[in-house]
């Protein structure tokens, strides 16, 4: 039965009474004529007709039609905190018994003839017609102020994230730019759409007023490396942002756009469990349910945030290999084919012959917390400046929660802004109710734990973040993820191939255009701790970034224009080289964690552990080691020279602050000798 039959089954075709008040159904506004329900009761041998007169939308004939009982049953409330009518979302005409009067015609934007509107990119969504993709995604950023905005009172919200890091994602192509030398400094200059900021604010750390499309330039015969890596970038790394649907091809990446993309939940299987009988339940992507929610899981996140810093998979205890052939011997793997790798890509543990895990999930999630428990509406919505890197956007700090040894959390963030799931009791102790299943989480006070007069106080936890003799304390010269981290991904080498025998779309545009990348890695430990100076001026975890090496085949896919070539050229005030490191937070907090041991980072007294301590300062070792197209063999582990010379260009922070250790630095560390 098509839906305008479906419609005449539970309508009466008649108009209703004009003077007859309209009523609510559903919790939306009721709108468009009303319905008859025609119930036939057996008696005395007779049939009975009884009329009942629902107050009903069209939209909810079909997508919520009566039951055998005769009540309405279907699609679910979408917007559960204020009665919205479908069209406040959706747009369409709500009073039309046709379906294609109740809808919005489909866009008839040329590309949509050949592809699904959630396959398009983002400058091919630009030319979309609003009134479809807003009837397709209300959420979508080019639409949701009329949606979201408008009905949903968040138009504020909506212009913060238009020029939010999740939807420009201008990060994830700066500094890679800048050290191949395709840009002259490690700032915002391009990325997925062109932004401006109407009142920017240049005193924050790295933000810009403006920032264009990312647009390579056709390749010619003079490209440069950084021309090619621009090839390579399009084509690889614009596949998580917000400002369209992504690649929707593979397990686990299935979501929507915009406002939608994090708070309309979907299945890894991209498939639906609603109770809409129009929806097609065989076929991705659709949300799992027709619903809203402020209570984003994890898993949500995950759909994005699992490349770069890797930190969606650290933090629930498993991490990416080398591929086939570079797993540990004995690994237990994650068992599910995600992102488009097979089911033994992730590994969860690194050796199932002994009794512990080498990557447990972080205490975090081990004790039932979600990224949005950390992560306020700062962090994912942005401020609605345009910032080039991650951590400056990002205002959540350890000390918000747990303050430091000087004092306890002020309930506020390091921006001034309320921790509203934060609370303190009678007694002064601090507590935590989760956001997803609102479960209630003591939250450890660090000055507590180093006092010896609190009942809190725990006396490895006051020799490692107390003061010494002399007054030094860690946590005035260190990230508390520094030590606090239990283990971190590091993949040595980025082995990239640009085939330019075969064309591949541009994820900005979708223009096909020669140069098909692929990719691949040699290394990947989990146990690698090498320091660096992060943008706050503490010593932080780094994790490699980009050891990249490039190689790149003529138009008759065999001649090697380009063989395993180190990308140079970046140089600015870090040296000369366009290898990165850069700081992080690995997202694997332990209480206690092998990156905590005292000889990860000072010599034994017989220094019997130098070689590892060394490759912490940043000297590097001789374990990933891999020789160029040139002849030149390469430490990928190595931050700089014995006597000093950076031989990377740090990661997004200000170049002048994110470094290398330093000479002075290394002699205190080299005073301390350990028993």
């Amino acid at each position: 039965m098509d839906h305008a039959r479906a419609a005449r089954s539970d309508r009466d075709v008649r108009q209703p009474d004009a003077s007859r008040p309209v009523r609510r159904a559903l919790g939306r506004t009721a709108l468009g004529f009303a319905t008859l329900l025609l119930l036939a009761v057996a008696a005395a041998g007779c049939t009975k007709v009884e009329r009942r007169v629902l107050d009903r939308p069209s939209c909810e004939v079909c997508h919520s039609p009566l039951n055998h009982k005769g009540k309405p049953e279907g699609i679910e409330e979408a917007h559960p905190w204020k009665a919205l009518a479908c069209v406040d979302c959706h747009g369409g005409d709500p009073t039309s018994l046709i379906k294609d009067e109740a809808h919005p015609k489909p866009s008839q934007a040329p590309f949509l003839a050949k592809t699904y509107l959630k396959n398009l990119k983002s400058a091919e969504l630009d030319q979309v017609d609003p009134a479809w993709l807003r009837f397709v995604n209300p959420g979508d950023l080019r639409v949701a102020d009329k949606s979201c905005g408008d009905a949903g009172c968040h138009g504020e919200t909506v212009d913060r994230v238009r020029r939010s890091m999740m939807a420009h994602t201008s990060g994830e192509i700066t500094v890679a730019r800048y050290r191949a030398g395709a840009q002259k400094d490690p700032y915002g200059h391009l990325g997925a759409m062109a932004l401006v900021d109407p009142d920017p604010d240049l005193g924050l750390p790295t933000t810009v007023t403006a920032i264009g499309r990312f647009d390579p330039k056709p390749l010619t015969d003079k490209a440069t490396f950084g021309d090619y890596q621009d090839h390579y970038m399009i084509k690889s790394c614009f596949r998580c942002h917000v400002n369209d649907f992504g690649e929707n091809k593979f397990q686990a990446d299935y979501r929507s756009s915009g406002c939608t993309a994090c708070h309309m939940v979907y299945a890894d299987d991209g498939l639906s469990a609603s109770k809409d009988p129009t929806v097609n339940r065989d076929a991705p992507p659709h949300p799992i349910k027709h619903q809203l929610t402020s209570a984003v899981p994890t898993n949500q996140c995950m759909h994005c945030h699992y490349r770069g810093a890797r930190i969606g998979p650290s933090y629930l205890g498993f991490r990416e290999s080398g591929g086939n052939g570079f797993n540990p011997p004995n690994p237990g793997v994650l068992g599910k084919a995600i992102h488009g790798h097979d089911a033994t890509y992730y590994v969860e543990d690194e050796d199932t012959t002994n009794d512990h895990d080498e990557t447990p999930p972080d205490i975090h999630a081990e004790k039932g917390l979600h990224c949005i428990d950390c992560h306020t509406r700062h962090d994912v919505h942005g401020d609605g400046h345009l910032y080039s890197d991650t951590l400056n956007h990002i205002e959540i700090r350890c000390e918000d929660c747990h303050g430091d040894h000087k004092r306890e959390t002020s309930l506020m963030t390091s921006q001034n802004r309320k921790l509203d799931h934060l609370w303190r009791d009678a007694e002064g102790k601090v507590w935590l109710r989760g956001k997803i299943d609102g479960k209630v989480h003591p939250v450890s006070q660090v000055k507590r734990l180093i006092d010896p007069k609190s009942p809190d106080y725990r006396p490895a936890a006051a020799h490692a973040m107390g003061p010494d003799a002399k007054g030094f304390n860690h946590l005035d010269k260190l990230e508390c993820y520094t030590c606090h981290s239990d283990w971190m991904p590091s993949c040595y080498g980025c082995h990239v191939t640009l085939d330019l025998s075969r064309e591949a779309p541009a994820l900005t545009t979708g223009q096909l255009t020669p140069g098909k990348p692929s990719g691949k890695r040699r290394h990947v430990s989990v146990n690698d701790l090498t320091l660096m100076w992060g943008v706050r001026g503490k010593i932080t975890p780094s994790m490699p970034a980009e050891r990249f090496f490039l190689t790149v085949l003529g138009k008759d896919g065999k001649t090697k224009l380009l063989d395993n070539a180190p990308r140079m050229g970046a140089g600015g005030v870090q040296g000369a080289s366009g290898m990165g490191a850069r700081a992080v937070n690995p997202h694997t907090t332990r209480s206690y964690g092998r990156f905590s041991v005292c000889s990860r980072c000072h010599l034994k007294q017989d220094q019997s552990n130098r070689k590892a301590v060394e490759a912490t300062w940043g000297f590097g070792s001789d374990r990933y080691l891999f020789t160029d197209g040139a002849g030149k063999t390469w430490r990928q582990d190595q931050l700089m020279t014995k006597d000093y010379k950076p031989l990377v260009t740090p990661g997004h922070d200000d170049p002048e602050k994110s470094r290398p250790l330093d000479k002075a630095t290394v002699e205190r560390l080299k005073q301390i000798l350990l028993p």
